[in-house]
């Protein structure tokens, strides 16, 4: 069995922003408030912040408590750029 490597949030790092299909100059924010605006995107966005404020267990190493950091520091960009304006 092949073992898949540890996908972190750092793995989102320096990928570019490539538009897929939709209205090119409609801004990220305005497609992620559409997104985490009905049942299932709040849902999903409930389990981000549940996995991003999981508490990390103690004597965790510096790399795993920066990541967990990384995880809260983006979820909470995330929550101000849709925020209702």
């Amino acid at each position: 069995m092949v073992q898949q490597p540890k996908r972190t949030f750092a793995s989102l790092r320096a990928q570019p922003s490539k538009s897929i299909a939709g209205d090119v100059d409609e801004k990220i924010e305005q497609t992620a408030r559409r997104l985490f605006s009905g049942h299932d995107g709040l849902r999903v966005m409930g389990w981000l912040l549940e996995r991003a404020n999981a508490v990390t267990p103690l004597n965790s190493s510096n790399e795993t408590l920066r990541e967990a950091e990384g995880a809260r520091r983006f979820m909470n960009g995330v929550l101000r750029s849709i925020a209702p304006e």
